[in-house]
């Protein structure tokens, strides 16, 4: 992951004088302490990546909400191709709208991620590709010069438009691209929700905390179980809280949306119950710290007779992290796709 950003910062440095732009997503891991490649600005939709580049530029903090930038304002704009083709695609039009004639687009990424592919659409769109380069184990980077924008090269995948998710399940749940489950109802969600109400058939909880939130979907099907629950969602990422709250909205749930990173400023609450479908992945890789930070959440929070029930793919192996923790783990449910956990101190 990091070789990408490596080879960013290395062409960054004969652009230091210029005013540039550096799009950034979950593929650049503040955990590992990141090399920083100087622009003048960034823009992330992770709230843990903003806090780390506040110490170096101005952060727009959005989901890649570009409105802010003039026509023609940027000499260069930085990327590394990201997981989800609607945001690359938003990513590199929004790039042909900012620069200046003539400025730069560096792009980076991985043959197995298809870059060479992306190179060619951005080659047609901007009219020059101006150097390419293999830097070793499928690792490409591009320069690529504005002279003869083609807008229509790039498609529009609609990255921007909340759309509204059919269900049979009552529920008024809308979502977008690059939220996952952005556009059905995710089954391993709603498997944990089946498992979790059917353990608690009458039981009740003054708070539920939902972490990793996405658009909700766990919450508000919870909700229909646990009517006088208040549900404290949290997630990284406020295009995601953005939709759950209006979710929460739409569905009349009792409850509050933090953006917030694993739930770290959640500090003087216990929780009885705690719910989660973790994610497994950064950006392109399985991260093994993320399952790690969301066990040391919820060491943190549970309370004593409290417990936590987390839904995975079934392959994922959590057993060997639960045990370097107080935890204690029972597999509850399991089908052919997804297991659900439960951990209590």
């Amino acid at each position: 992951m990091s070789e990408a950003f490596s080879a960013l910062s290395n062409v960054a440095q004969k652009y230091s004088d210029l005013k540039s732009l550096w799009f950034v997503d979950e593929n650049y891991d503040v955990s590992d302490h990141p090399i920083l490649i100087t622009s003048t600005e960034s823009i992330t939709n992770r709230i843990e990546i903003a806090d780390y580049l506040k110490q170096y530029n101005i952060v727009n903090l959005s989901d890649y909400d570009c409105t802010q930038y003039h026509d023609e304002s940027f000499d260069i704009v930085y990327l590394r191709v990201p997981k989800a083709k609607a945001l690359l695609n938003h990513w590199i039009r929004e790039a042909m709208r900012i620069l200046k004639s003539k400025g730069r687009l560096i792009c980076v990424g991985f043959n197995d991620e298809g870059i060479k592919n992306t190179f060619k659409k951005i080659e047609k769109a901007f009219g020059e590709l101006v150097e390419q380069e293999l830097l070793g184990k499928g690792l490409r980077i591009a320069e690529f010069s504005l002279i003869n924008p083609q807008i229509d090269q790039i498609e529009d995948r609609d990255y921007t438009v909340v759309k509204s998710i059919e269900n049979e399940l009552s529920l008024n749940l809308s979502s977008k691209a690059g939220i996952y489950g952005a556009d059905k109802i995710d089954q391993g969600s709603l498997f944990l929700c089946e498992t979790v109400c059917q353990h608690y058939d009458h039981q009740t909880f003054e708070k539920v905390l939902d972490m990793g939130c996405g658009n909700g979907l766990i919450s508000l099907l919870l909700a229909k179980t646990f009517v006088s629950s208040e549900f404290i969602a949290t997630d990284n990422n406020i295009t995601a809280t953005t939709l759950c709250e209006f979710n929460f909205t739409q569905n009349n749930v009792n409850g509050v949306v933090i953006l917030d990173d694993c739930a770290r400023t959640i500090e003087s609450q216990k929780f009885n119950l705690i719910v989660s479908n973790p994610p497994f992945h950064q950006g392109f890789e399985t991260s093994e710290n993320l399952t790690i930070r969301f066990l040391a959440a919820t060491e943190r929070l549970l309370a004593k007779k409290g417990e936590a029930w987390f839904v995975m793919n079934r392959f994922l192996k959590i057993e060997s992290l639960a045990k370097k923790t107080s935890l204690q783990m029972d597999l509850m449910n399991e089908n052919s796709q997804f297991k659900v956990l439960r951990f209590r101190k």
